[in-house]
């Protein structure tokens, strides 16, 4: 330019100022800023510090022209959006003209007049302005962003939130998302038809914050007939949609709720109309479809309440709560011609804003099934109690705590006590006491109960029960009981009464040992006495102790009348007392049977021996005492006359050794005297004097 202007002359040189001066001109040398003119200043609205030392790609950058074109590739006039230091974008033609010597470039950016956004959409300023909804203007021809407000920002959660970030980009570049979402397939689409775009309850899925919703408009303007910007309007209206999703979802989902109601669900109008909403409902009336009106169904159906009595229409549920009744858990029973059915009805009045009725909301449960099957519960607790309450056994049912809950009738028949007072195991032996087939207490924390409520099983278990000095035998059976999770909830003991079966095994044995007796007494012959213990009653006797007790008392009367006397009655004074002793030594403690002698003198003497043997019981108790009386008179009176006779041989023998006493001297005197002469050699004399001696001795 200054080359030219020595060139040519003055004139030449003035007009080539005056060119420089309308354009804005930026110098680099290497990529880097030199120089700028106040032309290029007032242009960008930057100041000169922050363009001089910068590199072209950051005033590419600085400039937002980088999304269009960098400005190091330009080598022809290139048409472009420029944008201010206040965002405002400006179209310009940027020029290059390139000094290869030095490696300078000289950039020429000249302003197009009258393309000032604000003069051609005066509209669209106003609307950005207004901030009321969301507003974009884009460049038709490559798609950049030349203005938004601030609604617009906030939708579409820009970049960083700001507009200087978008200004200038394309969408990709500046929206989350918009990369395959429906907003890219629209916007390239009015790019390329011109044609424009609106679209109600739009969804926009690939968003940071979700699924949004909004009323769109993507509209090309056209200036002097050339297509030149999209208006990109957007209306937010997601909480609406969501909201009127959820109603509808919330409608669908009660439908659904209604319809798939086991209970009834239906609406009487003022006018007694009737609704019926769902499937339940309809299974509340016989011939739901000719159901239209309260009181429709009486002519095929009567109705009762809960007891028994027969309902008319004005007693019927939904005249009641359109007269502001509420109702709840209301039995009705309905005969149909179908059957017998069972509801329960709840229902509540609906008012209007005055405080007027103006339906019934009533809801019917079928439990017909329940009805029924607690009729059958009812009725198979009542056969359950009588089969209990009958059973031959006694049978006791507590919980887990010892607390009694069931005594049925034979149990209470067999515990005299009051059963109604009993509420646990310390009541039972506060009462009654308690001995096992040993004869041994049984203590409370050996109880039955107790051992139950520990786990046991009991089969077959005796015990002897003292209630009130009355004694009966018992055999038990037990279990405990246990819930699904095997937690004991309660025990039953089940009480067979054997005091009979007892009692019967005892008198077998008592009857063994009698006939053992009789059989023995049959045998032989002894007399025989059975007492009663501890009265001693005589219960029998035979006809030999009869009569040698006839010959101890006299005054004794017959068999039969002496049976129930008492034994020591029978005895004169003198026998009383030795019979007396006897016995009271063998209850004293003695085991076994006990021996005794006695004797007595009518019109000869006589001796007996007598057998106390006591008859025990099943638990070894004394039950009878048999009295055995066995004749030795002549066993006495043999052994008397044995010990005369040995008292005679005692005498003889005495006087028959005195008389031996004497030869017998003579003879050993003989015999030491021949041993002597022997000694002597004098066995000549010896002999003459031995045959002398034995000679005196016979003659003697």
């Amino acid at each position: 330019m200054i080359c030219s202007i020595k060139l040519t002359g003055g004139y030449v040189v003035k007009y080539t100022l005056k060119k420089a001066d309308e354009d804005s001109l930026l110098y680099s040398k290497n990529n880097i800023v030199t120089k700028v003119n106040n032309q290029f200043m007032k242009l960008t609205g930057y100041p000169k510090s922050e363009l001089i030392g910068k590199s072209l790609t950051d005033i590419s950058r600085l400039l937002r022209i980088d999304s269009q074109v960098q400005l190091e590739i330009i080598e022809s006039e290139y048409n472009l959006y420029m944008f201010t230091s206040k965002f405002e974008p400006k179209e310009v033609i940027i020029s290059c003209k390139r000094l290869e010597s030095k490696n300078e470039n000289i950039y020429h950016i000249k302003y197009k007049p009258n393309t000032r956004f604000e003069d051609k959409l005066p509209f669209a300023a106003s609307l950005l302005l207004d901030n009321k909804i969301g507003i974009a203007i884009y460049s038709i021809t490559d798609g950049i962003l030349l203005r938004v407000n601030k609604k617009f920002l906030d939708f579409w959660n820009v970049l960083y939130k700001e507009e200087g970030n978008i200004i200038g980009r394309t969408p990709e570049e500046a929206f989350n998302g918009f990369k395959g979402s429906n907003f890219e397939k629209i916007f390239f689409n009015v790019i390329t038809t011109h044609k424009p775009y609106y679209s109600k309850e739009l969804k926009y899925e690939n968003l940071e914050r979700g699924d949004t919703y909004c009323d769109v408009s993507f509209v090309p303007i056209c200036i002097s007939g050339e297509a030149k910007y999209i208006i990109h309007t957007t209306y937010d209206i997601t909480e609406k949609v969501i909201n009127r999703k959820l109603v509808e979802e919330q409608k669908e989902e009660l439908e659904a709720i209604i319809q798939n109601m086991s209970d009834g669900l239906l609406v009487v109008d003022k006018d007694y109309n009737c609704f019926l909403l769902n499937k339940g409902a309809r299974e509340f009336v016989y011939k739901a479809d000719s159901f239209k009106r309260v009181g429709d169904t009486f002519g095929y159906t009567k109705y009762y309440n809960s007891e028994g009595n027969l309902l008319t229409i004005q007693d019927f549920y939904p005249f009641r709560v359109l007269k502001g009744e509420r109702l709840k858990e209301y039995r009705v029973t309905a005969n149909r011609p179908d059957g017998i059915f069972h509801f329960n009805i709840s229902g509540s009045p609906v008012y209007d804003n005055d405080g007027n009725i103006t339906k019934a909301v009533i809801c019917s449960r079928d439990v017909t099934e329940h009805v029924n099957k607690s009729k059958l519960i009812i009725t198979q607790k009542e056969e359950l109690e009588a089969i209990l309450e009958n059973m031959s056994d006694a049978l006791a049912i507590f919980d887990r705590h010892g607390i009694y809950k069931k005594f049925n009738k034979c149990c209470r028949d067999i515990f005299l006590f009051d059963t109604e007072k009993i509420n646990n195991l310390e009541d039972v032996y506060s009462q009654a006491e308690f001995t096992d087939s040993n004869e041994k207490l049984i203590s409370v924390e050996n109880s039955p109960v107790k051992r139950i409520l520990k786990g046991e099983k009991l089969i077959g278990y005796k015990k002897m029960v003292k209630i009130k000095n009355n004694i009966f035998y018992t055999e038990l059976n037990g279990t405990p009981i246990y819930d699904k999770e095997e937690n004991l909830i309660a025990g039953i003991l089940l009480i067979h009464d054997i005091t009979d079966k007892v009692k019967s095994e005892a008198n077998l044995l008592i009857k063994a040992q009698l006939d053992i007796l009789n059989n023995i007494i049959e045998n032989l012959d002894v007399g025989f006495v059975r007492c009663s213990y501890p009265e001693y009653k005589i219960i029998d006797i035979n006809k030999k102790a009869y009569e040698g007790l006839k010959e101890i008392n006299c005054k004794m009367g017959s068999i039969s009348s002496i049976k129930g006397q008492g034994y020591f009655d029978v005895y004169n004074d003198g026998e009383k007392v030795e019979v007396t002793k006897a016995i009271q030594d063998l209850i004293g403690g003695k085991n076994g049977s006990h021996f005794s002698y006695i004797k007595y003198t009518m019109f000869q003497e006589k001796y007996f021996k007598i057998i106390y043997q006591p008859l025990l019981g099943i638990n070894n108790q004394y039950i009878e005492l048999v009295v055995i009386a066995i004749d030795i008179s002549e066993e006495v009176e043999a052994k008397n006359k044995m010990n005369e006779i040995l008292k005679m041989q005692e005498e003889l023998f005495a006087n028959v050794a005195h008389e031996l006493k004497t030869p017998l001297s003579v003879i050993f005197s003989t015999n030491q005297l021949m041993d002597l002469y022997n000694k002597n050699n004098l066995l000549d004399v010896k002999k003459k004097n031995v045959f002398k001696c034995i000679n005196i001795v016979k003659q003697n």
